[in-house]
């Protein structure tokens, strides 16, 4: 078919391949499935470290005052970025 296709005697030409799923791709579709259930799964039960839930009450209180004196900072410091107010005419 191939030739007479080839040499101009058949105006088409349908070829039909078969083979088999390879049984690697297989293997490797099913861990990849299994690994991103897994991922899923731990990304549920995953805790972020916190350190104002940890320790004794005083580095809990000292945290917890740091984190806001640096957020009093911050403020501060974008109030000085605003710059000139323009007033309209």
């Amino acid at each position: 078919k191939i030739v007479a296709y080839t040499k101009g005697r058949r105006a088409s030409c349908i070829l039909r391949e078969a083979r088999p799923v390879a049984w690697q791709g297989l293997v490797l579709l099913i861990l990849g499935i299994f690994s991103v259930v897994l991922c899923l799964l731990l990304g549920q039960f995953w805790v972020e470290y916190d350190p104002t839930k940890q320790g004794s009450y005083r580095k809990r209180m000292a945290e917890i005052r740091r984190r806001e004196e640096a957020k009093k900072l911050r403020q501060r410091k974008s109030v000085g970025r605003k710059g000139v107010v323009r007033r309209p005419r």
